[in-house]
């Protein structure tokens, strides 16, 4: 007597909205969004999902409903189950297999040039269909620029370089075409999106990594980035930009989401809501400022002081923004 068939596989769904009310911060929300749109518009239902380099927030899945998504970093305190694997890719043996895609986001450029060669053909052979490679390359000038102008800001405030964008720096961004080849011809069929509007990280993302270090800053910085994960990030893969997700199939061209709607309508759309997100960027840094200090309201009232409190309070909902090895935040910024 055979059992009788279980539920067919769900297909996998797009959840951009339930993050929104997490202390997820925007370019972390924004690289996480964007790869999961992608990996949607290419998952069977069934499929599974490896993220290598997560970092300690394993965010991918928070994006993804209706797909198992495993995770895979040294940062990572201790395996937990099947699912979350604390280590190097090292660990896992060469042609494994045991999901069907392997995503990489913002972690290419982090290995060091002379063994990028290797760590690609690792994510390769672990993938029994695709693999996503989302993060900044080289061929895109303006991902050289903010990396550049962020830790230069950084520098300024603290006297050391930012150590996830020096290393950016020291080892140089990889190259695009060279990935996409490497892919090709290894017999996967590749496509290109697109996600991190250029302009914007660069003023923004400094304002962040400056104020990273201090706790009682935090709740500020959830709160900035809810607003531009609301208001912003549907114009976020405006050209040009900061980060290309490649996507890499077996024995098929990949579909992508369709890509960003780019006409002067949209552009200036975009353009109006990033002037009246700069505004009140400035405006609530001011009544923080204003809090931190004890300083009286805009209306006389004394402030209470309440403000620094809830900054306390906000440390254990946004910890895996800046935990530190070291000097070094463990989710990287950029």
């Amino acid at each position: 007597m055979t059992s009788p068939p279980g539920p067919p596989p769900r297909a996998a769904r797009l959840d951009l909205a339930g993050p929104l009310d997490e202390p997820i911060l925007f370019d972390q929300y924004s690289r996480y969004a964007s790869c999961a749109q992608h990996l949607v518009a290419v998952l069977e239902p069934g499929q599974t999902v490896l993220d290598v380099g997560c970092g300690p927030c394993r965010l991918l899945g928070r994006f993804l409903r209706g797909v198992s998504v495993s995770y895979l970093d040294p940062l990572l305190p201790a395996d937990e189950g099947e699912h979350v694997l604390a280590g190097r890719l090292g660990r896992l043996a060469d042609g494994e297999r045991r999901w069907d895609w392997v995503v990489a986001v913002d972690t290419l450029e982090h290995v060091a040039p002379d063994e990028r060669a290797t760590f690609l053909a690792t994510l390769r052979s672990l993938a029994r269909v695709g693999v996503v490679l989302a993060g900044p390359y080289a061929e895109d000038a303006a991902a050289v620029d903010v990396d550049r102008r962020v830790n230069a800001i950084y520098a300024h405030k603290t006297g050391v370089a930012y150590p996830w964008l020096d290393e950016h720096i020291g080892f140089g961004l990889p190259s695009l075409g060279a990935t996409r080849a490497a892919l090709e011809e290894a017999g996967f069929a590749c496509a290109t999106g697109a996600n991190g509007h250029a302009p914007w990280l660069a003023e923004l993302l400094p304002l962040f990594v400056v104020h990273l270090d201090r706790p009682e800053h935090r709740e500020l910085l959830v709160e900035l980035s809810r607003r531009f994960n609301r208001e912003l990030y549907a114009y976020d893969a405006l050209e040009p930009v900061y980060r290309r997700v490649l996507v890499g199939r077996r024995g098929g061209a990949p579909t992508l989401p369709p890509p960003a709607l780019d006409d002067a309508r949209t552009r200036a759309a975009a353009a109006a809501l990033w002037e009246e997100f700069r505004a009140r960027c400035v405006a609530t840094l001011g009544a923080h400022a204003d809090a931190l200090a004890g300083a009286p309201g805009p209306l006389g009232g004394a402030r209470d002081g309440r403000n620094v409190k809830r900054g306390s309070s906000a440390r254990a909902r946004t910890r895996c923004a800046t935990r530190s090895r070291g000097t070094r935040p463990r989710c990287r910024g950029a």
